[in-house]
């Protein structure tokens, strides 16, 4: 018994050690790292921001631990808000080396008690901060971060519509952020300013976010609807009146959808889709598959996997990813020899995927193309990039000319450019960080190189491992106000939107995290809020969550059903969403035949009360516009539309308006139409620098 005691306390005693040296090492590596980055910040002329700030418990950080806080994400942008030079360095006090002489902002990871951990910005009230050459200046970071944000607030409810009402609470919020900040101008030590800035901080969080969700609830009726006006006839072309007419929404216009990863779209997950009240699904057509040698196409086994004609006959619209992008792990193996002559790439490259895309051509009604950089490093473009894409969404266009281009944008934010500039601190060697540029400036680009695009996709996965956020470049998370932000940022680029992914974990750690820790009330929250606002949005027609099922999914625990086959409360959040977005109801035509239903866009089964026996057919609304239907007695018929009313209809009240009689239609029964969904019920540093206060 002595023995093995003394063995344990042994093996205790080597832990200990060993984890002392591992923190050391950590240290070390961390400390070398920031030395190194001063030696090269001091080789190149740049400006700098000295960064004053305290953890949660109030004690000052030192370069090491401020580094620790916001990795692994720290931004700089400029005054387009496009990322650019931006790297920390300094043994003692953090500070951030930036171009000199430029106005620029900065964002990074940082924690708010009662909030959470995601990425906020600082602008020095919107003018940002421009600073000479060989100067620096010096921000308190959380009373400049609280400031910052409610400008922006500020600014968001100043051009924001009146006809939204503010909630009282928002008011009430950004008066307290403003009496906290009142008192930080009143105080002069740093630790007590940012103590007392911490609270305007969360305040103006929580205000901006109500404001959003209250914005998103009023937009939604006003950027979600259409008219069909209904009139029906008898065999003789006269108008009959007091007829009731059921309409129910089978398909909406907005899009839906899910992933499934390799293992495509087996029976059961169609039905499980289709019981969520999803639309739209992702298809990954990897080309090393379906091609594995020149020539030799592999179609069969790819087909009885994701079966896509069932998925067009069960009502989804079909998204092809993956097959438009340069990865090794994408790229068949004849393909490796031509990288780096991007020349012969932009003849080949197209010529192979034609036969993919002219097979798939009446089933897919998106092509996605990779915009970012590190998508096609393996085939070393040298900054060719867009030739490549500009000759594929060409050969798309010849062979699918029905279907719809994207260019889709993995990490929207820019968090894999501005990584570059820390790779020191955040571990990635020189040779793992393949060229990035600003991924709002690159689509900018290719529009202006003539690339014929229809959509631009959006992905917002806010989940990673801690494994992998020590290493590499993770998504952050953002909070509803940002994401708002975002979508109205991108869509001045005049495409409409597609959200790619939206990702949130129910488990595991991450660098950062909104609100609380992931757990699936969390999840939930975070998908109902975020798919609230992308729908209330008018240039988002798409949102797709990467899986249904934890099983298939990328990222641990973003499924919305877990491993044990369990909905998860995200999925009943989900399913409620859906049906009280989905439209329907009764209406009844008037004296003059005609009926008026307002809805949101999509497709419609009408099924009108009429003697002998009903009469049923399909009717769809178009959005902010009027669509017209008209009924006989034995069938429906819809009229073109949107457009402008026939004479008659525009005058429904009857008077003389010197038109001619309509003819009635009178056509064979339409088809029937699955009837609607119900869901069930939701169960050596330099020298030092003279210093320079904030400019305006």
């Amino acid at each position: 018994m002595a023995k093995r005691s003394g063995l344990t306390a042994a093996l205790i005693g080597l832990a200990i050690t060993a984890c002392v040296l591992a923190a050391l090492l950590y240290h070390f590596r961390g400390v070398q790292a920031l030395f190194r980055n001063g030696l090269a910040v001091a080789r190149a002329p740049h400006a700098s921001i000295e960064l004053i700030a305290f953890d949660q418990r109030g004690h000052r950080l030192n370069s090491l631990d401020f580094f620790d806080t916001w990795r692994p994400t720290l931004i700089v942008r400029d005054h387009t808000g496009a990322v650019c030079y931006g790297v920390q360095y300094g043994i003692t006090t953090p500070r951030l080396a930036i171009p000199a002489d430029e106005r620029v902002s900065f964002e990074l990871l940082w924690p708010v008690s009662g909030f959470g951990k995601v990425l906020l910005s600082a602008d020095n009230s919107g003018r940002g901060y421009r600073v000479s050459a060989g100067a620096f200046t010096r921000v308190e970071l959380v009373p400049e971060l609280a400031r910052t944000r409610v400008g922006e607030l500020e600014r968001w409810i100043s051009h924001r519509k009146e006809a939204h009402p503010l909630p009282d609470e928002v008011t009430q919020e950004l008066t307290f952020a403003h009496h906290q900040l009142a008192r930080v101008d009143a105080v002069h030590d740093p630790r007590e300013r940012a103590a007392l800035a911490m609270p305007a901080l969360r305040a103006a969080l929580q205000a901006s976010e109500q404001t959003v969700l209250a914005d998103a609830s009023g937009a939604i009726a006003e950027n979600r609807n259409g008219s069909l006006l209904i009139k029906i006839i008898d065999p003789h072309g006269t108008e009959v009146p007091s007829v009731k007419i059921r309409v129910a929404q089978t398909r909406p216009e907005f899009l839906f959808g899910v992933g499934s990863g390799n293992r495509g779209y087996p029976d059961n997950l169609v039905a499980r889709m289709k019981q969520l009240g999803l639309n739209y699904a992702a298809v990954d057509l990897n080309w090393a598959e379906l091609e594995p040698s020149a020539g030799k196409f592999a179609f069969a086994a790819f087909d009885r996997r994701f079966d896509l004609a069932n998925l067009k006959h069960e009502g989804f619209a079909l998204r092809g990813r993956g097959l438009a992008e340069g990865s090794a792990s994408a790229l068949p193996p004849f393909v490796a020899p031509m990288g780096g002559d991007w020349r012969a790439l932009s003849r080949a490259l197209p010529a192979q995927l034609a036969p993919i895309i002219k097979h798939y051509k009446n089933l897919i009604e998106v092509w996605q193309i990779e915009q970012a950089d590190s998508a096609w490093s393996s085939l070393d473009l040298n900054n060719h990039t867009a030739d490549i894409i500009k000759a594929i969404a060409a050969e798309i266009r010849k062979d699918a000319p029905d279907a719809r281009i994207m260019i889709n944008i993995a990490e929207p934010l820019g968090e894999d450019v501005a990584a570059r500039y820390n790779r020191r601190l955040l571990g990635v060697r020189a040779g793992e960080a393949p060229p990035a540029a600003d991924p709002y400036a690159a689509v900018q680009h290719l529009a202006s190189a003539g690339v014929d695009f229809d959509l631009i996709g959006l992905e917002f996965c806010c989940s990673g491992s801690r494994e992998r956020a020590d290493l590499r470049v993770q998504p952050s998370a953002i909070d509803l106000f940002r994401f708002a932000r975002e979508l109205d940022r991108w869509s001045n680029l005049g495409k409409p939107l597609q959200i790619g992914a939206l990702a949130f974990a129910s488990s595991g750690s991450s660098a950062s995290w909104w609100h609380a820790p992931a757990d699936e009330g969390v999840q939930a929250d975070y998908l109902a809020d975020t798919a609230t606002i992308a729908y209330a949005n008018p240039h988002v027609q798409a949102l797709t969550w990467p899986a249904l099922f934890d099983a298939d999914a990328q990222s641990a625990g973003t499924g919305l059903i877990d491993r044990g086959k369990r909905p998860k409360a995200a999925y009943d959040r989900l399913s409620a969403l859906l049906a009280g977005w989905r439209s329907g109801g009764d209406v009844t035509t008037g004296s003059d035949g005609l009926a008026n239903f307002q809805g949101a866009p999509g497709d419609y089964r009408l099924t009108a009360q009429t003697t002998p026996e009903p009469i049923e057919g399909t009717a769809r609304i178009h959005q902010n516009s009027t669509d017209i239907a008209l009924m006989s007695i034995t069938t429906i018929v819809p009229l073109p539309g949107p457009g402008p009313l026939p004479n008659d209809m525009a005058n429904p009240g009857g008077q003389d308006t010197g038109s001619q009689p309509m003819e009635p239609f009178v056509l064979e029964p339409p088809p029937p139409v699955e009837p609607p969904y119900q869901p069930p019920s939701p169960e050596s540093p330099p020298a030092e620098p003279p210093y320079e206060p904030p400019g305006p």
